[in-house]
């Protein structure tokens, strides 16, 4: 059958998790229906295809669960993870992403530069040409104020999820390909023998390969998960965390901020695999995906995003002495 080839090949592809053969099953039927792909002359385009809307997926939707990171990963005082011999790379997900070596007033004085700088584009948008002088100069003026200041780039924390599980990694030297403010949460990375260190995962890029992409709910999730994380770090309660202004915020979108500190969480979500993938599939609409100009289909996906109550705080997370010494004492121990 199509689909065992699809899965055998993405499975070859990414080793861990375990690719949820009904969701790759359900995934495959859609394609075919929706780009009418021959499995047998065009298994090329259906395996690619398959690969693009793996990747632009939940994980929690798409993978099996505890295929991933060991289940003890949260009390590893000292580890590796993604080696050959536990089973090759894993496939994870960036669901929170903030920056650790810079004060959280500075980050929350960018974050509103860059709101007011959004805003004031959108004037200049708005506000039509006086003349042909100034129509022939407009996009330039255009390009100039569409350029948000960037947060300030020192070392970032991530959360990072296999569907399973959420695990807090640091940036132990610069992936360049990550950036606050432009990386889209649902980015998907690849872990090769990453180091574990009292449960948080030490990033560089000789074991880290940044794949990219993004997941629209997760990313829905940004502003006001980053917002709040920075509140907390300038000591302001959660009943003060009032701002209204949330952009790029779906009104209907669950805010995962439970305070988890440095703890590892279980997704305790029931992942119904009918309601993403089931019979009832042709009768949703088709989701197109924003990032690939619509040239690729996404396969449908109901309201219920089977993520259960991960919290992807950062809260009172800094980089300091007492933590960098308690990596160096740990890496002396292995």
């Amino acid at each position: 059958m199509s689909h065992s080839r699809v899965l055998q090949w993405l499975q070859r592809e990414y080793p861990k998790p375990k690719i949820d053969p009904e969701w790759v099953k359900a995934c495959v039927e859609f394609l075919q229906e929706e780009l009418a792909l021959n499995p047998t002359t065009q298994i090329t385009e259906l395996n690619e295809h398959t690969r693009l809307q793996l990747l632009q997926s939940d994980l929690s939707d798409s993978m099996l669960r505890n295929t991933g990171f060991p289940s003890s990963i949260h009390k590893m005082k000292a580890g590796v993870i993604g080696t050959p011999a536990s089973g090759g790379p894993i496939l994870v997900q960036v669901t929170a992403i903030m920056e650790i070596g810079a004060s959280a007033f500075t980050l929350k004085n960018v974050r509103q530069a860059r709101l007011d700088k959004a805003d004031m584009t959108g004037l200049t948008k708005d506000k039509g040409p006086e003349g042909e002088e100034e129509n022939n100069q407009r996009p330039q003026i255009e390009e100039e104020d569409a350029t948000a200041p960037p947060y300030p780039r020192s070392m970032l924390s991530l959360m990072i999820s296999d569907g399973t599980y959420t695990v807090k990694a640091i940036e132990m030297k610069r992936l360049n390909e990550l950036v606050l403010g432009e990386t889209q949460l649902g980015c998907k990375i690849l872990l090769s023998s990453v180091k574990i260190r009292g449960g948080i995962a030490l990033l560089e890029p000789s074991n880290v390969q940044v794949i990219g992409y993004q997941n629209d709910d997760l990313h829905a999730e940004f502003d006001a998960q980053f917002l709040k994380s920075l509140q907390r770090r300038l000591g302001v309660r959660d009943d003060d965390l009032s701002e209204g202004r949330v952009p790029q915020q779906d009104d209907h979108s669950e805010e995962r901020t439970n305070g988890m500190e440095d703890e590892l969480v279980i997704n305790t979500g029931n992942r119904n695999q009918s309601s993403h993938f089931g019979s009832n599939m042709p009768a949703l609409a088709v989701r197109l995906s924003p990032t690939l100009a619509g040239q690729r289909v996404l396969p449908p996906s109901s309201t219920s995003t089977g993520r259960g109550d991960i919290s992807d705080s950062f809260d009172d997370f800094e980089v300091d002495d007492e933590f960098l010494q308690q990596i160096d004492e740990a890496e002396e121990k292995l």
